[in-house]
């Protein structure tokens, strides 16, 4: 079968339930009573919700169901059912071979 199975599906609902109870908390301030839930923060809020997109990413890499052409990894086998994501970094002056140094 294809698409996420039961051994994946509870990987994401873990990741997912981090996304779910914050925005249960800013609908319960904004649409029902500000005494209660979280007020979004303007300085922190974005932060918040690009650390929840990292989650999510980093734990569909981890569970192997995207692969991203960019990231050095085995290339997923020819009709594995991976979804790739690929992107054109053409010109890019960063190492995609694991040598940039800092410092």
């Amino acid at each position: 079968s294809s698409g996420i199975n039961a051994e994946y599906g509870g990987t994401l609902i873990d990741a997912c339930r981090t996304i779910l109870v914050w925005a249960i908390d800013l609908f319960i301030h904004y649409a029902i009573t500000t005494d209660y839930g979280e007020k979004f923060d303007m300085t922190y809020g974005f932060l918040q919700l690009g650390g929840f997109v990292m989650l999510l990413l980093g734990t569909l890499l981890y569970n192997e169901i995207i692969y991203i052409a960019c990231i050095a990894s085995p290339r997923p086998p020819a009709g594995s059912g991976y979804t790739e994501i690929s992107a054109d970094f053409e010109g890019s002056q960063l190492p995609l071979d694991g040598s940039l140094r800092i410092g």
